[in-house]
């Protein structure tokens, strides 16, 4: 019930996944996974012992160089992601992505990752979304509910979109 504050991963992990590279890709949608469940502080985890050294500033090839783009987007999100209402969204049980909603001043907002390496289009039902078409945004492209709280949407591998439905008139 309570916000939290979430660590990610700039660089392979010692021990725990040490066979997995940490991408941009992968970096972007841990940030956003954490954010869909509730996270409303990220931290990004720089230093490892992935060498015969402790490094300070440790990361996989182009993370460093995506950060600022992830970091921005957060943050022009960050009231309705840290002061919005929360909600549930419903995504098929036995799928990769994970939705959640956020409402401020009446705009919805929909944030849904794909926690997958593999591609996949999944249905969303919105409660509160009451027909409204949604703008996909940084992707130029809207879409409108089949149902009055039912919309379908692909995923690439490790891919996010946030969605925002603008306020009933």
């Amino acid at each position: 019930g309570k916000p939290t504050y979430q660590w990610i991963e700039t660089s392979k992990m010692t021990g725990e996944c040490p066979t997995i590279s940490t991408t941009p890709a992968i970096v972007n949608a841990e940030t956003w996974l954490a954010l869909a469940g509730g996270a409303c502080g990220i931290g990004y985890f720089t230093n490892s012992w992935t060498g015969p050294l402790w490094n300070r500033w440790d990361f996989d090839r182009g993370v460093e160089e995506a950060l600022p783009d992830i970091v921005s987007r957060v943050q022009g999100l960050a009231p309705a992601l840290c002061d919005g209402t929360y909600g549930d969204v419903v995504t098929p049980w036995d799928g990769t992505v994970v939705a959640t909603s956020r409402e401020l001043n009446g705009a919805l907002y929909v944030i849904a990752v794909n926690g997958s390496s593999t591609a996949t289009n999944v249905p969303f039902s919105v409660p509160g979304l009451a027909g409204r078409q949604l703008t996909v945004l940084g992707e130029d492209r809207t879409i409108k509910p089949v149902k009055k709280l039912i919309f379908r949407d692909s995923f690439a591998p490790y891919g996010v979109h946030i969605y925002v439905a603008a306020p009933t008139p």
